[in-house]
């Protein structure tokens, strides 16, 4: 049988997938499989959004291409650190997600990590940790384990 590329599930409709169950993929692949780049580019989206209701910034403004102000770029870079940390995506995923350099990536995860330290910081991290850890395998990302603090 001919190895096939196995997506994960981006809607409920498990017919999406070339394999019948999430259960049949794992097996196939044996582990859960990485993300598709437009299901990185959609959960960069999701996890944008939910950072932006947390910070008051704009989801447009964090996609956005340029820099933007301090507040913006600041928001995204903890979206980047939530798509790798919580969902599991590579630094080169999330770079080509956010039209990003994966040093870019890196450097963000870098700073926001070390920013854990401040309270009110790392208590927004763990709610929206929280949140991706419920809806993230409904979409068919990974859960890591190294997100629970």
């Amino acid at each position: 049988m001919e190895a096939q590329t196995i997506w994960p599930r981006q809607f409920a409709d498990e017919s999406l997938l070339p394999c019948n169950t999430r259960t049949e993929c794992s097996e196939a692949m044996g582990e859960v499989p990485s993300p598709h780049p437009a299901n990185a580019r959609l959960a960069a989206r999701l996890v944008a959004r939910l950072v932006g209701t947390k910070t008051g910034t704009p989801e447009p403004r964090i996609l956005a291409n340029d820099r933007g102000k301090s507040g913006e770029a600041r928001s995204r870079q903890i979206t980047m650190y939530l798509l790798h940390t919580s969902l599991s995506l590579s630094y080169t995923e999330i770079a080509e997600a956010l039209f990003r350099d994966r040093t870019t990536v890196s450097h963000a995860c870098r700073l926001i990590e070390d920013g854990r330290d401040n309270g009110a910081l790392n208590a927004m991290l763990c709610e929206l940790e929280g949140i991706l850890e419920l809806i993230g395998p409904l979409a068919g990302f990974r859960w890591s384990q190294t997100a629970n603090r």
